[in-house]
């Protein structure tokens, strides 16, 4: 059986933390397949660029990475889904692999509170990248819901690099963009001084 992994969202803009997070994940639990999952246009978020730049921007990011691509599900859509829907989505669509969904140590200390969250922790399996502050054992083992299923829930080492998305916004912004090439790929690099659209 096929394994893949699910690697949800902002990608505001996609930066080689995102790429190395994946690659990492694809190498420690022999991924056949990792599916970048961009959110789509009705997320809540600041300084979010349009749907078409930052999935032209993913495209520039992993054009070179064998083994990843890009699940654009939730885009030209006309609503915001939660992640039980497409979990559920991905889950119909890939009935017959193994699946994983990716997802950050901030986001899974809270999913014991998300909607639907018993579905969610006792259906999915989940490979969860560690972020500094988050001791996912900890985490697991102070909340009964997770720690029933604990067998769902895989770590992945983090030691070197946090996700910068954030980072690389303010470095626009403040036109700092000689420092970009330590976050972002080149080919991302130059497509956003060509179009500075969420600085």
């Amino acid at each position: 059986m096929k394994k893949y992994g699910f690697y949800g969202g902002c990608f505001n803009p996609p930066t080689l933390a995102h790429i190395e997070l994946a690659q990492n994940a694809i190498k420690k639990y022999k991924l056949d397949k990792l599916f970048i999952v961009p959110v789509g246009k009705h997320y809540k978020k600041e300084n979010l660029a349009s749907e078409e730049q930052r999935l032209e921007m993913l495209k520039l990011a992993i054009r070179s990475c064998e083994k990843i691509e890009i699940l654009d599900i939730e885009l030209n859509q006309n609503k915001n889904f939660t992640a039980s829907e497409i979990f559920g989505i991905i889950e119909q669509k890939y009935s017959n692999s193994e699946n994983y969904f990716i997802m950050g140590a901030d986001n899974f200390a809270n999913l014991d509170k998300w909607n639907n969250s018993e579905v969610l922790i006792q259906k999915f399996k989940y490979i969860i990248l560690e972020r500094p502050g988050y001791d996912i054992k900890k985490i697991i083992a102070q909340t009964p819901k997770l720690k029933t299923f604990r067998k769902n829930f895989n770590v992945l080492e983090n030691k070197e690099n946090a996700i910068s998305s954030t980072y690389v916004r303010q470095l626009l912004q403040q036109g700092k963009y000689d420092e970009l090439d330590n976050y972002i790929p080149q080919e991302v690099k130059k497509y956003l001084l060509k179009m500075p659209i969420i600085a």
